[in-house]
């Protein structure tokens, strides 16, 4: 029966008084449960004002027979506290207090309720007496080695209360291991792990008790806490809040007031997102649902409604909320639907109302900013509208002193009304960082907005429109670089921002980086394509396209922008509201405009666009700016009347300093006196004698050379700022200018002595030293460095400030080292940075977003420069550690990924290559060198189609790549499509300007082609070209394919002979003149070998072949026992040479191996020519560079294998040279001599038909071999026209006309 009394209360609590009182009245006929349930029934009877029934219960509960029952009435103020009537549950229990203080049945505990009772009171008096209960009770219950949970939850409450939460944690650890059932306890540990934004351990402990009860409702409602307070991360957030609607649906149907508790909170975490909104929607609507009278629960409907843009159904269901309530919230949230869509008349009819209610002494933050925004938009007052914003912010701040928990600090928070109250700020601040002239006083609007922003991502710290806002204050007070970064943390959080990239575009299009700006905005509209009708990006697209010279363009899309302002509906044509542009912003569009009118040379339409803006803003702050626009437009025409203009901008206006500056630019450029330039800005100083002034005057004196000047005007502003290590530089940056450089030392050494703990002084002093030569002073002076100091005792320094320096300092000192070529001491100051670095990032909890991200940049770059290091040092071991710990520390770190594609290249670990590569690729998928070293990879696994693929997806983005033309022309080479580079050469012929000659790269591509394709005579006229000049990249390489031509022309082989002599012993004296040339002492030794190789002279081959063998030699490092062998041996070359073949081919020098074996096979030494091109054959090709001399190994010891009648094992060697490289034509020419030979002439038919294809039909000693095989084949109509071709091309060639054609044509006759 007291359980019964329990489940009436839950009934009563969801509106279902009558059965309740039902409820009771079964329970007050049973002795045990009579005192609860007749003050349950008092409880409804006092709320409803039955009077009645309320003297006939009170009556009962006064008799004098159920007084002493103890139990029964402490059961009742337990009641009355669960209803919120903690005033009557105090008088209960104090009856009893004195009578039976220890009082405990099997239900309650007096002490316990008495506690709990006076925790909620709030009273400093009562909280103190709480805690000491609860202990009692804990006390009492230890000493029979119990645990009582009621007490327990009570002291965590209060130790919660006292925000003393690790006492608060150990007790609750305590009553978890004790009674692991009791699922509370989890709730509250994750809860105030929450609060101590212990995030990941609050998630665990959510995610122990869904396991556990997967409709768990708070369980359920912190993990949605967690996705969009800390994480932001909507999408995951909807699926979850849907599990929580399933749980409500289930276990809480009818709590009106649990439905719309959730909708409240989470609906103002939601970030806007769309399908988080459609479910929490279904909260309210549900909570409406159950009590569709409850004007409160409307509004949260009609909130949900404008939170989605839809204006039009949120005014409807605010209006029926007003009907049922007279109370404030209604009208605002009708006010502010008003606003948004632009309906200012009826804004103003509504707000008189609560205006005319609202309490001056309790303000209401969301009417207040209601007003500031009526007051902007509709009057156009600034000055009004700010005050009523700052009166907002206070209202909000008093709003959330109380230091509500839970749901309800989020509810009291209210994320959207701070973003609007911040987005209101933002349309007063400038929106751009001041100008070099500027003051650099901080913009109070911008300090404000800040304040407000800094409070919300204080709680929530994931919430990215915040971040964005935040970002672009940032970005307006001067922190471009912090902006981006917060902006790239944004991006990484959620990809689908328009204003991320919006913003990024504006910064982007501030620092004149057109390009990416113009990306961005692309980027933007693909994410939001209703982004076009926002006068923003109209604004933005125009800038830009002006800064591009499309100004018709750019002049459409600036007056679309005025169009979108000045609509009269602020609303886009699809209902979404129109971002109102900032005054700063607005003034820019008619600037802009102006601007773009002036470059259109039409400057009457600019000088009344102007007019209109001078009108239009004649009482805000932006008037000088316009003045100082209408002078530059007056300054074409009339330097005087601007001059005129400009000395009108008052001197508390904001732009003076800017007019004062334009005014130095007119009498510089304008008139060429230097006189007046620096005159303009000793006036400044008289009127406005500040640091900032003093500072720009020695500016302008240093830019007119008097760096004494200068100096003395710095010197003027340190002694009004003499904390201001800046301007120490600054004089010490003078003093240099002027080469005075014993001075500067002096200046900076004692400027170090008076403060030392100035970093930037002492980092200017020592790279002062460094650049005089004194490296040891250099690095003794940073030594010196407070921070460094601070560090040596084991310990680092306790502020971030102070961290950072100590990794600047190391970093500076590395770079000292390096540059005097001590590499070792280099890396030993970069491994001294990367420890500090560490530092830093231990010390990161706490610190922002992009201040974490960039500090882990640091250290990845870091680890990159370690890496690099023992790369050049061949310790590859240490760099991929490093490399990887650079990865670490920074997961996008392209620099990172790329140096270790390259070391595992390196160390021939392809599939580590590869997966770096794919890696990249998915970061930065237009990385060309990562596509490079793919396409390579593959070019290793023989895949050359594959390879060529990776090429193609460069050169169809970029054409001019010809470093990527190159290994393209060399890939398809090998891969047999050879036809397809005259795509890539057309392409690339079209970049180029009638008559201008082919860049270098291009020549050498298409001269390769051209060697490929056996043309030689047009081979060596690309590589003549793209060796001059001889400073570009392709100059030697063009120089050693031309030695090769001429060496070997139309690709023959080297140890054929040759029928024109003459034409042999002229190239290879014009080879010999060019090897002269080649700068890389390696490549020329090998290409003099080839020169003697092809004059075949005894005394030309035996210098060869000794200057071939000393090469490889000195290669594998075995010199000295190479020498013994060539002693021992009657030829230069040397019997022992038979042993080369176990040498391994890691140590091989294959084009010298490869020369030696032909001067041997020329000089008729066969055996020992074989004995090393075996060697050729075992190794394997690791590189592009190497395949070519790899091939004619193979094909020479083919040839030797094919003279000696070991067929097999040359068609093995052949078929490895076709699958290097399917255009190799001597292969398929060898081929067919050994088919040929074993009388199979239809087989070697096909070898010769393929060489034949691939050397284009050129070559007449190929279709002559063709035209026979097809004659004993019996193919004569092929064998006819393979003849008349090899005749129209060589009517002299031997023997093809009487041997092959004639007997053909017999053939065929009858």
């Amino acid at each position: 029966w007291t359980f019964r009394v329990w489940r009436g209360l839950c009934v009563d609590m969801q509106q279902n008084a009558n059965e309740a009182l039902r409820l009771y009245k079964e329970a007050s006929t049973h002795r045990e449960s009579a005192i609860p349930a007749l003050m349950g029934m008092a409880i409804i009877y006092r709320r409803n004002k039955d009077t009645e029934g309320l003297n006939g219960v009170e009556e009962k509960l006064n008799d004098e027979r159920l007084a002493n029952a103890i139990g029964p009435w402490v059961q009742a103020a337990m009641l009355l506290w669960h209803s919120g009537d903690a005033t009557r549950a105090r008088d209960v229990l104090n009856k009893y207090v004195d009578r039976a203080p220890d009082h405990r049945d099997e239900y309650t505990s007096l002490q316990c309720v008495r506690g709990w009772v006076d925790l909620s009171s709030g009273r400093g008096a009562y909280l103190e007496k709480c805690a000491s209960m609860f202990d009692r009770v804990i006390s009492s219950e230890a000493a029979d080695n119990m645990v009582d949970i009621e007490a327990t939850m009570g002291k965590v409450a209060y130790l919660e209360r006292k925000s003393q939460y690790w006492p608060a944690q150990d007790l609750l650890n305590r009553l978890i291991v004790t009674y692991a059932f009791f699922t509370p306890a989890l709730v509250v540990k994750a809860r105030q792990l929450m609060k101590v934004e212990d995030w990941d351990q609050a998630g665990d402990i959510t995610q122990r008790i869904l396991s556990k009860d997967p409709q768990h409702v708070e369980a359920n409602m912190l993990a949605i806490l967690h996705l969009l307070v800390k994480e932001a991360r909507y999408s995951q957030a909807a699926m979850s809040i849907s599990d929580l609607l399933g749980a409500l649906m289930q276990r809480e149907p009818k709590n009106a007031a649990l439905f719309y508790q959730c909708s409240q909170c989470f609906s103002r975490l939601s970030g806007n997102n769309l399908q988080f909104l459609g479910v929490t929607m279904q909260l309210a609507e549900h909570a409406a649902h159950l009590q569709p009278t409850n004007a409160d629960y409307l509004c949260e409907v009609a909130f949900h409604y404008a939170l989605r843009g839809d204006f039009k159904s949120a005014i409807q269901n605010y209006s029926k909320a007003t009907s049922a309530d007279s109370g404030t919230n209604a009208f605002l949230g009708l006010i502010r639907c008003f606003i948004l869509s632009g309906k200012y008349t009826e804004a103003t009819q509504q707000i008189e109302f609560p205006n005319a209610m609202q309490n001056p002494q309790q303000r209401n933050a969301e009417l207040l900013l209601l007003n500031a925004m009526l007051l902007w938009r509709r009057d156009k007052n600034q000055a009004l509208s700010l005050e009523k914003l700052d009166q907002a912010v206070d209202a909000h701040k008093h709003d959330i002193a109380s230091q509500p928990t839970g749901m309800e600090l989020y509810i009291k928070l209210n994320p959207p009304l701070m973003l609007d109250i911040a987005k209101e700020y933002i349309q007063h601040c400038r929106t751009e960082p001041p100008e070099a002239g500027a003051s650099s006083r901080a913009d109070p609007i911008a300090e404000k907005c800040r304040r407000t922003l800094e409070t919300l991502l204080r709680h929530v710290p994931g919430n990215t429109e915040a971040q964005l806002l935040l970002s672009r204050i940032c970005f307006v007070s001067g922190d471009s670089e912090r902006a981006s970064g917060m902006i790239a943390a944004c991006i990484r959080q959620d990809q689908s921002l328009p204003d991320a990239y919006l913003l990024s575009a504006q910064i982007f299009q501030y620092n004149g980086q057109v390009p990416q700006a113009l990306q961005a905005l692309e980027q933007a509209l693909t994410l939001d394509f209703e982004i076009k009708d926002q006068p923003q990006y109209s604004l933005l697209r125009g800038t830009l396209l002006g800064m591009t010279g499309e100004l018709d363009e750019a002049l459409s899309c600036l007056q679309q922008a005025l169009k979108l302002v000045q609509a009269p509906n602020q609303v886009t044509q699809k209902g979404r509201p129109i971002k109102a542009l900032s005054v700063q912003d607005h003034v820019s569009l008619y600037l802009q405009l102006a601007q773009t009118h002036l470059k259109l040379k039409n400057i009457e339409e600019a000088r009344q666009t102007i007019a209109e803006a001078s009108r239009t803003f004649k009482d805000t702050n932006q008037t000088g700016r316009i003045s100082i626009a209408h002078a530059m437009i007056v300054a074409r025409t009339d330097i005087e009347a601007s001059l005129e203009i400009l000395r009108q901008v008052p001197t508390k206006s904001e732009f003076f300093l800017a007019a004062k500056s334009r005014m130095a630019n007119i009498y510089l450029v304008h008139r060429q006196n230097r006189r007046m330039f620096a005159k303009c800005f000793e006036e400044l100083v008289e009127v406005l004698p500040s640091v900032q002034s003093y500072i720009h005057l020695g500016e302008a004196y240093a830019a007119i050379q008097e760096p004494e000047k200068a100096i003395a005007a710095f010197e003027k502003a340190r002694a009004m700022d003499p904390n201001n290590a800046e301007l120490a530089v600054r004089i010490g940056r003078a003093l240099i200018t002027t080469h005075d450089y014993q001075r500067a030392l002096r200046y900076y050494r004692d400027a170090v002595a008076a403060d030392g703990n100035r970093f930037n002084l002492r980092q200017d002093l020592a790279t002062l030293y460094w650049r005089l030569g004194d490296v040891e002073k250099a690095v003794n002076v940073l030594r010196e460095i407070p921070a460094l100091l601070a560090g040596k005792g084991g310990q680092g320094p306790e502020d971030m400030i102070s961290s950072v320096e100590r990794v600047n300092a190391a970093l500076l000192m590395c770079k000292m080292y390096r540059s005097y070529g001590d590499g070792k001491q280099a890396a030993e100051a970069l491994i001294q940075a990367r420890v500090y670095q560490i530092h830093v990032l231990s010390r990161l909890r706490g610190e922002s977003m992009e201040t974490s991200v960039q500090q882990r940049g640091i250290a990845a770059s870091i680890c990159l420069e370690l890496g690099e290091y023992y790369v050049g040092s061949q310790e590859s071991e240490k760099a991929l550690t490093f490399f990887n710990e650079a990865l670490r520390h920074d997961e996008a770190n392209e620099r990172a990924m790329l140096a270790l594609a390259r070391l595992y290249l390196g160390r021939g670990e392809i599939d580590g290559c590869e997966q770096q590569c794919n890696a990249l690729l998915r970061v930065n998928p237009s990385c060309e060198e990562a596509i490079m070293i793919l396409a390579d990879l593959m070019y290793r696994r023989n895949r050359f189609d594959d390879a060529a693929h990776h090429f193609m997806q460069i050169l169809d983005k970029k054409p001019d790549n010809y470093n990527a033309m190159v290994q393209y022309v060399a890939l398809l080479r090998r891969a047999g499509r050879l036809e397809d580079a005259l795509t890539v050469f057309a392409n690339a012929e079209k970049l180029l300007r009638p008559g201008q000659k082919p860049e270098p790269g291009f020549s050498y591509a298409r001269g390769l082609y051209h060697r490929f394709t056996s043309n030689s005579t047009e081979a060596l006229k690309d590589f003549n070209n793209g060796r001059l000049p001889k400073d570009n990249p392709y100059s030697q390489r063009c120089l050693e394919a031309m030695i090769e031509v001429y060496l070997m022309p139309d690709n023959e082989n080297i140890w054929e002979d040759s029928e024109n002599r003459e034409e042999v012993a002229e190239n290879i004296r014009t080879a010999d003149r060019l090897v002269r040339e080649v700068a890389n002492p390696d490549r020329r030794a090998i290409l003099e070998g080839y020169v003697l190789v092809a004059q075949k002279k005894k005394d030309s081959l035996e210098k060869a072949i000794n200057k071939f063998f000393e090469i490889v030699a000195a290669s594998e490092g075995d010199l000295a026992t190479a020498k013994g062998s060539k002693a021992s041996s009657s030829s230069p070359a040397g019997e022992a040479q038979d042993e080369g073949a176990t040498g391994t081919s890691e140590k091989m020098n294959v084009p010298a191996l490869v020369g030696l074996a032909t001067a041997l096979q020329i000089m008729k030494q066969t055996p020992k020519a074989r004995n090393h091109l075996k060697r050729v054959a075992k190794g394997a090709v690791t590189a592009q560079s190497d395949s070519d001399h790899y091939e004619r190994g193979w094909l020479l010891l083919s040839d030797i294998y094919i003279q000696n009648g070991k067929y097999d094992l040359a068609q093995e060697l052949l078929k490895k040279a076709i699958q290097n490289n399917k255009s190799c034509c001597r292969a398929w020419e060898y081929m067919g001599v050994i088919f040929e030979k074993e009388q199979a002439y239809k087989d070697a038919a096909d070898c010769y038909d393929n060489a034949w294809k691939l050397v284009k039909e050129a070559d007449p000693g190929i279709g002559y071999k063709l035209a026979f095989n097809y004659l004993k084949a019996k193919k004569f109509v092929q064998c006819i026209d393979v003849c008349h071709k090899v005749l129209s091309t060589h009517p002299d060639y031997p023997k093809i006309r009487k041997d092959v054609l004639e007997r053909a044509r017999s053939m065929l006759r009858p």
